[in-house]
């Protein structure tokens, strides 16, 4: 998991502010200007997060295929501690996730989650801290506690991965990338060594991070675990893309 920046409110979801009286619920949302409204927040979600569910990482595909809208406060919820809002329609509520897995046990992200109010126990991914506080063990697979974790957090890292099934078969795949990133690089570093560079190993991450790293507006799937296995070279590359999280 990484931070999630987002965009202003899509147009649709402000005129539905504006002009709702009675029910502003998000059924009735959903079928705001013939649905339109609908689709245009699926889209701009998918944009804002660069493709990627919000809490697992892995890529809508297509780009333009709609994820499935979650609430981090249920619906059924309208006050987090002393904060009263309209969970249902709010626009710092919703995020873009993926289908949630294939059977019931490799359920995970919201449809483990769930209606459950987890407010204050697990990490929204829109207010954590700039920093890879998420990191992925290379020997694993695993997501575990990231090196820019405080201490006072790392627990509720662990609650987060558990709420929301991140370490079930989810690991595997990620276990199968390092082993592809890790075979690149060994193969980049002996050509590298080759020629006679100065710092083949880092040299070979940064042409790695470059490819991964492409584009701001996509990234690739599990964006931490590749975070994780390219290092230092990762962050600088990501700097360069201006992006903080």
């Amino acid at each position: 998991m990484k931070k999630v920046r987002k965009n202003i409110e899509p147009a649709g979801l402000t005129s539905f502010h504006n002009e709702a009286t009675h029910d502003r619920s998000f059924e009735a949302f959903s079928s705001h200007r013939q649905g339109d409204a609908k689709r245009e927040l699926r889209e701009q979600l998918a944009g804002d997060q660069a493709g990627l569910c919000a809490y697992c990482e892995i890529a809508f595909v297509p780009l333009d295929s709609a994820p499935v809208i979650e609430h981090f406060h249920p619906r059924s919820v309208s006050t987090c501690g002393s904060v009263r809002r309209e969970w249902d329609i709010d626009w710092d509520n919703l995020l873009g996730v993926c289908s949630g897995g294939g059977g019931k046990n490799d359920a995970r992200c919201d449809r483990l989650k769930g209606g459950h109010h987890l407010c204050g126990v697990i990490h929204n991914p829109l207010v954590l801290s700039i920093g890879p506080w998420y990191s992925v063990d290379l020997q694993t697979g695993l997501v575990e506690p990231g090196p820019d974790c405080p201490p006072h957090e790392r627990d509720r890292v662990r609650v987060t991965v558990n709420q929301l099934g991140l370490n079930g078969e989810l690991s595997d795949a990620r276990r199968a990338l390092i082993d592809d990133l890790l075979d690149d690089l060994d193969r980049r570093t002996t050509e590298l060594a080759r020629r006679n560079h100065p710092e083949p190993e880092k040299q070979a991450r940064r042409d790695v991070a470059r490819l991964e790293f492409a584009d701001s507006t996509r990234w690739p799937q599990f964006f931490t675990t590749i975070r994780s296995t390219l290092r230092q070279e990762a962050e600088e590359r990501l700097h360069s893309l201006s992006f903080s999280g």
